[in-house]
């Protein structure tokens, strides 16, 4: 891990989750089984994503050479045709998650869920990317007493561009850590995410209950 200074207070940053937001346990195995059948149904809602639309417009006075035509032409006739292609814009989608202690139990079912659900979708869509963070405090290194642990924690969990489906699986074993240091975490995933453009969206998705432990 490392440890952020974009911000007035420092912030742990890493991409082994496991050591901070994973048990021993299974108990979310339920919650990511629904977000995967869930997923399902939003991919089949989004496929036409995959699809290209493409127009093509016959007569025209240039363009491309219609070779079909040439042969019978009286070149009276424009024998010329256009291809306009209509693609969607590259999405990028940055889910949050608050794994602070007042979100265990139904909150974090549901959130396993949604966050499952596209982060599915993400991965059998073209232009469509989805990365997944967990938000929550632990000490600092050689600060071990639980007391202190009140540094603000973003773990990497899932990037659909690098993870494939068999990934959110491990999210059966998410467990809560500290507590709920909302604004800290959210300006470190701003200053880190893609830029948008006219080819590409970007948002940023915060699921939290707003509470603290």
């Amino acid at each position: 891990c490392t440890i952020s200074k974009n911000t007035n207070i420092p912030v742990i940053v890493t991409n082994d989750w496991k050591s901070y937001f994973a048990s021993n346990f299974t108990h979310y195995e339920k919650s990511v089984e629904r977000g995967l059948f869930f997923g399902k149904k939003l991919l089949s809602k989004l496929k036409n994503r995959n699809n290209i639309r493409k127009d093509i417009f016959e007569n025209q006075k240039k363009g491309k050479l219609h070779s079909n035509k040439l042969f019978k032409s009286s070149f009276r006739e424009d024998i010329f045709y256009k291809i306009e292609k209509e693609d969607f814009k590259n999405t990028f989608i940055h889910i949050s998650l608050d794994l602070s202690g007042s979100m265990r139990g139904d909150k974090l079912e549901k959130t396993i869920q949604t966050a499952i659900a596209i982060a599915y979708a993400a991965c059998y869509l073209k232009n469509f990317d989805v990365e997944i963070s967990l938000r929550g405090t632990d000490a600092l290194s050689g600060m071990p007493n639980r007391d202190t642990r009140k540094t603000p924690l973003l773990a990497y969990a899932f990037n659909s561009k690098v993870n494939n489906v068999k990934d959110l699986h491990k999210f059966k074993s998410l467990t809560t850590c500290g507590m709920t240091p909302e604004g800290i975490c959210l300006d470190e995933i701003r200053k880190n995410l893609p830029k948008p453009s006219y080819y590409q969206e970007v948002f940023l998705l915060n699921i939290s209950d707003g509470l603290p432990n």
